[in-house]
Order: C-alpha cells, then structure tokens, then sequence
C-alpha cells in the first residue's frame, strides 16, 4: 500500500498543484470579471459531474475483480460517460445554458457553455483512465503523460493571461490539453483488448455496471451538491467580482487534498478486501493507522494556516483578494475531519446507498444554514452554513455507521490519544509561532513572513513529534521516516 500511495501521491500533486497555479495566474492577471468567469463556467460540472460519471471513477474498484475481460469493463465506462455527456450538452443547447447564465449573474457565461459537455467527457474519461491504470499497475504512465500535459496547459495559461490576455484562449486550451490527456491514455489501455461479440453482452453489461454505481454516482452529486451549494448561493445573490473574492477562499488545500486522495486511492482495495472477508480487525487496524499518519500531516497544516490565513491569501491571490482569508479559515476546519477515510470504508462495508440519505440531509442542512447566516454574516455566514451541516451531522452520521459496520466502538475505532498528542504538537508549535510573527520581529512582507514562519513552526513541530516517540529517523529504511505508533 505504501509503494502505491507514493505513486499516486505524485500523481495527484502534479495534477492539483497545475490546476491550483492555473488559478493563481489568473486572479492575479485578469480582471475580476473574467476570473468569475473561468470559475463559474466550470461549476456546473463540478456539481454535475458525480452524476454524469455515475460514479464510475470509484465503482471501478469492485467491478475491475469481477470482470474476467478487463478492457470490456473499461469500454462499458466510457460508453456509460458518452452517453451521460453527450445528454448532458443537449440539455445546455435547448436553453439550460441560458438559465445558469441568469441565475449565475453573468451574461457572459453564454460564450462558452457549448464546450462544457465535451470538456466533462474529457474530464470524467480521464478519472476512470486514472482509475484503471492503477488497477493495472501503470500509474507511473499515468504521472508522466499529466506532468508534460499540465506543463504545457500551465505554460499556455501564462501566456494567455500574462503576454496575450485572452480568456477565450485560456478555457479553450484547458478543454484541448484535457482531450489530449485522454487520448494519451487510451492509447495504452489497450481498450479493444477484448470485442464484444453481440449488443445484447453490452447492454448487459452496461446495465450491471450502471446498477451497482449509481447509487454511488447519486450520493456524490449530492455530496458535491452540498458543498458547492455555497458557490451557487453567492453566485445567485451577489455580483461575479464578489463571487471571485468567495471562491478564492473557499477551497481545499491542495496538499491536504492530494495526500488524502493518495491514501485512500492506496487503501480501498485493501478495505474491500477485508469486509469482504469479513475480517473487521485487520480493516479497524488499517483505519486507525491512516488516521494516526494522516493527522501527522493535517493537523499542523490547519494550525499554522489558520494563524498566517491572511498572508497565504494575500500572496496567492494578491492584495485585491486579501478579503477572502476569512472565509479561508472557516473552510479550514473541513481539514480536521480529512484524517478519517469516511467513504471508502462505507462503500467496502456495502452502505453505498446510507451514503445517499447522509448526502440529502447534508445537502439541506447546508442550503438551510448558508441562507440563514449569509443574512448574518453576508458572503462569510454562506461558508459558515456549509462547514457547520459537516461537522456536526455528516461526521457523526459517518462514524456512526462505520461503527456499527465494524460491529465496534467508537473509542476502538478512533485512535484518541495519538491524536490529542499530536494536537499537543501543534499547539507547542502554534506558541512559539504566534511569538514570533507578533512580538519579535513585525515584517511587512508577506512571502518572508511565511517562509520565516513556517520554517520555526514546523521546525518545533516535527521536534515535538519526534521527542515525543510518534517517528524515528532510519537512515537505512527506504523511506527515512519510521511511524512508531
């Protein structure tokens, strides 16, 4: 598993970190406007896209074993997602692109909404490529087709919004460099492999892989509904340059998210296996363990974000985006919950479709909550709705049923003391910090300031954790780093 989370945690930052400085470059060198723009010609996809993809990137995983022909399951998917885009962009084209236009606050969105069913196509083909790929064992192929992809797709956003500003170029070049990703991988996914020899094996085929993930594709869309109801919200009941200073705090870390999404992309096999077999010990001691590795990380990150939200936004985005660290921090406690792999446990354990029901609570909760505080709070109480409808329905509706599935405890499932010793890490780290960036030496640049602060921080951080017997350093090890817990 680990060999596999390294592999996929390098696959996974080259394609976040592309992305995250394609936004950077463009909220620094465009207009407001035409940074709203960008953002919101891809929300609707960004919302729809668990349901065009039906899940497939993720039900891969337990079809891939019970198919005999692989290739033949990889060409069901694909169908599958032509299909589902392909209604998709029909709907846009006999007015739904009108609609989101109004209801969005921007005229200009009309320009480009024509391109967006081929890019989901794009898109979502290349999640399930992803997917494929490490069942079969070719992630490697996988970084070196997204590195050159994305520093090419970086490199023309540069160009595009730096020497030549020209936002039709950059959303065009973005759909082109997607298309090429997956024409790249199919041609080595030997996808003909295996023929089908009659329409009736298709369909049902078709039928079998579409059952078994829709109920997944379902409670993602709403899953991903009721974190970007925020945006949509904002969106409705504000201008695009005000939706521009949310969005730009309203986001996942990027490192946080590539090393969450490497862990678990490495560990959902191993789940399915052992509550396939029934074996619940070998998967609560999986479950404690990413926990424990993953709070190593996640924690020290919420801490010192938190503390220096304001200089991190203001050297991202620039100074016109400095408001937007406050709804930064509010986002920032979904990292605390990130230490737990919440859905693949319950996909292995078969509770795809209780994944569905926590989805639509979650959904209204959220929608409730954002409307209530965006009356309070404006643009900020929008935030505030989303992360409160998670932290306190979906992460004990979560560990709920995970414990019940586990046929444990709650205390035998979490591993409380290696977690409060790691906060006690952070908040020795957080002292010596806060004394440094507010008492010893005042700078008024931002970059210094972080790369100052960072260095005490996670300096007195990995101290404190090694002194504290959580790691050893083995030079001899292949990996250096030894977890002791």
């Amino acid at each position: 598993m680990q060999k596999n989370a390294i592999n996929l945690f390098i696959f996974n930052i080259v394609n976040t970190l592309a992305q995250f400085l394609i936004v950077i470059i463009l909220s620094h060198n465009l207009e407001k406007s035409d940074y709203a723009t960008f953002r919101q010609l891809f929300l609707p996809f960004e919302m729809i896209a668990p349901i065009l993809g039906i899940g497939l990137s993720s039900s891969i995983f337990y079809f891939y074993s019970r198919f005999t022909e692989k290739s033949k399951l990889l060409q069901v998917c694909l169908l599958l997602l032509a299909i589902a885009c392909l209604l998709f962009q029909i709907s846009l084209n006999v007015g739904i692109d009108q609609l989101l236009s109004q209801h969005l606050n921007n005229p200009d969105l009309k320009n480009y909404l024509s391109i967006l069913g081929l890019f989901s196509f794009f898109s979502l083909a290349n999640t399930v490529l992803y997917s494929y790929f490490i069942l079969e064992d070719k992630v490697k192929y996988s970084i070196l087709i997204n590195s050159l992809a994305n520093l090419v797709l970086v490199t023309c956003v540069y160009i595009f919004s730096v020497k030549f500003p020209n936002l039709s170029a950059v959303i065009y070049i973005r759909v082109i460099i997607y298309g090429v990703i997956m024409l790249a991988m199919l041609t080595s996914s030997s996808l003909f492999k295996d023929k089908y020899l009659s329409f009736r094996e298709l369909k049902s085929d078709c039928i079998k892989v579409c059952k078994g993930s829709l109920p997944i594709g379902l409670s993602l869309f709403i899953g991903a509904l009721s974190f970007q109801i925020d945006k949509l919200l904002v969106s409705n009941l504000s201008s695009p340059e005000r939706y521009a200073v949310y969005i730009n705090g309203a986001f996942e870390v990027p490192l946080i998210a590539v090393i969450t999404t490497s862990i678990s992309g490495a560990s959902f096999g191993l789940f399915s296996v052992y509550c396939k077999d029934k074996n619940f010990s070998a998967a609560i001691d999986l479950f404690r363990k990413i926990i424990v590795v993953s709070s190593l990380i996640i924690f020290p990150c919420f801490f010192y974000l938190f503390i220096e939200a304001k200089a991190v936004i203001t050297v991202l985005f620039g100074e016109g985006y400095q408001e937007s660290y406050i709804v930064f921090r509010i986002y920032l406690f979904l990292l605390t919950i990130r230490v737990i792999q919440y859905g693949n446990v319950l996909i292995a354990l078969g509770k795809s479709n209780i994944l569905l029901v926590r989805s639509i609570i979650e959904l209204i909760l959220s929608l409730i909550l954002s409307i209530v505080f965006f009356k309070i709070f404006d643009i900020n109480g929008v935030a505030l709705g989303v992360v409160t409808s998670v932290l306190l329905w979906t992460v004990p509706y979560n560990l709920y049923i995970i414990k019940k599935g586990f046929n444990s405890t709650i205390n035998s499932i979490i591993p409380f003391r290696p977690i409060i010793k790691v906060v006690a890490c952070c908040l020795i780290a957080t002292v010596f910090c806060v004394i440094l960036h507010y008492f010893i030496i005042p700078i008024d640049t931002k970059i210094l300031q972080l790369i100052l602060t960072s260095s005490v921080f996670f300096g007195v951080y990995f101290c404190s954790v090694y002194f504290s017997k959580f790691i050893a350093i083995d030079l001899k090890s292949k990996y250096k780093i030894k977890l002791l817990w």
